[in-house]
């Protein structure tokens, strides 16, 4: 027995005598490699990869694959500063100075990766993967000829590599599509276990609108290698296919609760009727993401249809909105605070303090009807001897308005909306589910507030541009045009381009673009875009009644009417607009003479003719554009 413990003293002594278990920086490495390229835990990797540094911070292996992570995130600057810490150790290392110019071509800093490739090239003129990030280059810059050309070099001397393939198909995708499908084709038949392959080839068709033939191709890369950003895809090709069983199966048994895979759930749950847990998995999404305007725009239609107007969540999302404003007030940001005081209204009509603060501020802006508009209605939601005041008060100093000497009631006087049309094109790539549907709905939101026009959103299906031309015309009050819309995200950003095109040919009149990162991404950029077209679009108001030298036009303040502004008087023909390159062209038969703004009210305003004898040839109905 006494043998028997100090035996076991020994072992004990043993045992803590061995060196204590640490990870070390390959242990680190490993597990931040696995993270990364199977299960795509890219905080996970990170971390590890930081942890590795630690350990060791000239770990070149780590290093990269930390620039990689943050490349496959976007976080191209992140990406940068650690592919040129590993360059300081290994200044000549092929791969990483390649790697360094492919995330200066996403940074747009195009002359230092092209040197950087064509001296990789000069240096080893059989390295592919310089040729190919070189291609890529051409492809960022518009250069598309060079960019084939370089493609067409790499097949030649390697007729089966992958990467060159991929390019050409997409080079291919907008020039020629059947030799996009050669190409995807026979990178499949050579490179038969590369996921990213089908994956890629699942997009085009998918943009071909072959969205079966689609779920196929990505079924085979799920095969091949089982990625999160895969399964995901499925999901959204599943929802798009009206399948929302199948896209619950797939969104739910992802293992990674991320911000995107609530806002599926959303939507997945939306289409088999589940409206609260729709709104919960929103409340998630926002929850990791608060800034996802996309998931935030969802959430507050989901409450708005579906939820009761004394629901709870509705009322916080009001409170969220009232908070959002007068923050947003104090920046002047003003697009923001308006709309964030809509929302907070549509989403509780009994909040009576945002009703009021939209009262002060259209009081403010010289909008008296429209003030005194929402503060009977706050007065309705929320009775009270303060509100009855002010409505007196108002009520007493909107009544020497214009419409009262004119004997008009400007509020029944056919205000002009006219009504543009505008077709989305849809990108599968973009991260959230019909993010341009939901943008291209803030459009003609923000659109029938503030300008003389109102977009009105076409997303059924492709539409060729006869098929636009015609729908166009057949728009009650119309303007002679439709738009294009693309929008495209990448993580933090948002581009979109508003293509103007004329109703009459098809012909494209002008382009406009926006790109905004960080936050308030799409109210910036959908705010940007109006503007921009505003400029373009001509403004046409109605005359509705004549008077001696003098007539009243169905367009005031509130369309952007000044003081002594001048206008053309115009006869009302069917077409008597003709568009140009950039700007209006008007039939000289038509134009009658011109006339000058003397008094504006919120919604009319009083023009004088400039001339003496014209005005005997103008007609009620006849209308005025700007000069």
């Amino acid at each position: 027995m006494r043998k028997q413990k100090i035996s076991l003293v020994f072992a004990l002594l043993f045992i803590l005598s061995l060196p204590v278990f640490s990870e070390t920086a390959v242990s680190y490495y490993q597990k931040a490699k696995e993270a990364f390229e199977i299960r795509e835990a890219y905080d996970e990797a990170i971390d590890s990869l930081r942890l590795a540094l630690e350990k060791n911070p000239q770990y070149l292996e780590a290093l990269k694959l930390l620039a990689e992570v943050y490349y496959e995130t976007g976080d191209y600057e992140y990406a940068y500063t650690n592919i040129n810490k590993a360059l300081v150790f290994a200044p000549n290392r092929s791969d990483l100075v390649i790697f360094s110019a492919d995330i200066e071509t996403k940074l747009k800093m195009f002359d230092l990766a092209q040197a950087k490739y064509e001296n990789v090239i000069k240096e080893d003129p059989l390295n592919m993967t310089a040729f190919n990030g070189l291609a890529n280059l051409y492809l960022e810059t518009d250069r598309k000829i060079q960019a084939r050309n370089t493609l067409l070099e790499i097949l030649k001397a390697d007729s089966n590599n992958c990467k060159a393939l991929l390019k050409l198909a997409a080079y291919y995708e907008k020039e020629d599509k059947q030799k996009a499908i050669e190409c995807y084709r026979k990178n499949i038949q050579y490179n038969s276990l590369e996921d990213k392959v089908y994956y890629a080839y699942s997009l085009f068709l998918f943009n071909e609108g072959k969205i079966r033939e689609a779920v196929e191709q990505i079924k085979t890369a799920i095969e091949i290698k089982n990625r999160e950003s895969y399964q995901t895809m499925l999901g959204k090709y599943y929802l798009y296919l009206n399948q929302p069983d199948k896209a619950l199966e797939t969104f739910a048994a992802l293992s990674t609760e991320s911000s995107l895979n609530f806002y599926y759930l959303s939507h997945a749950y939306s289409m088999v009727g589940n409206d609260k847990k729709a709104a919960s998995s929103l409340m998630k999404c926002l929850g990791i993401t608060s800034e996802d305007e996309f998931a935030a725009i969802l959430l507050d239609n989901v409450l708005q249809e579906s939820f009761p107007v004394s629901d709870n969540w509705r009322k916080q999302r009001s409170d969220y909105y009232y908070q959002t404003a007068m923050e947003s007030k104090k920046t002047a940001f003003y697009d923001k605070y308006l709309y964030s005081l809509r929302r907070a209204i549509m989403l509780n009509p009994y909040n009576v303090n945002a009703r009021l603060e939209l009262v002060e501020y259209y009081s403010s802006n010289n909008f008296p009807e429209r003030s005194l508009r929402e503060l009977i209605l706050a007065g309705d939601f929320s009775p009270s001897k303060e509100i009855e005041d002010k409505i007196t008060m108002e009520s007493r100093n909107a009544s020497f308005r214009l419409g009262k000497d004119w004997k008009i009631n400007q509020y029944n006087v056919g205000n002009e909306v006219y009504l543009i049309p505008l077709f989305i094109n849809q990108e599968i790539s973009n991260s959230h589910y019909k993010a341009e549907e939901m943008y291209a709905a803030y459009l003609k939101e923000l659109s029938s507030d503030k300008y003389i026009y109102e977009i009105v959103p076409y997303v059924d299906r492709k539409y060729s541009v006869a098929e636009k031309m015609e729908i166009t015309k057949k728009i009650p009050n119309f303007m002679p045009y439709f738009v294009d819309l693309t929008v495209s995200e990448e993580d933090i950003s948002i581009g979109a381009v508003l293509t103007l095109k004329n109703a009459m040919n098809g012909e494209v009149i002008k382009e406009f673009r926006t790109y905004q990162t960080g936050n308030d991404r799409v109210i910036s950029t959908a705010s940007s875009l109006l503007v921009q077209m505003d400029s373009v679009i001509p403004f046409r108001a109605a005359l509705i009644k004549i008077s001696g030298d003098r007539a009243i036009i169905n367009a005031g303040r509130r369309s952007g009417v000044k003081l002594k502004d001048t206008y053309r008087i115009v006869k009302n023909q069917k077409y008597p607009l003709q568009m140009g390159t950039e700007k209006l062209l008007i039939d000289k038969h038509c134009i009658k003479g011109n006339a000058i703004v003397v008094k504006v009210d919120e919604n009319i305003a009083e023009i004088k003719f400039k001339d003496s004898d014209f005005f005997r040839d103008i007609d009620v109905g006849d209308f005025v554009v700007f000069h």
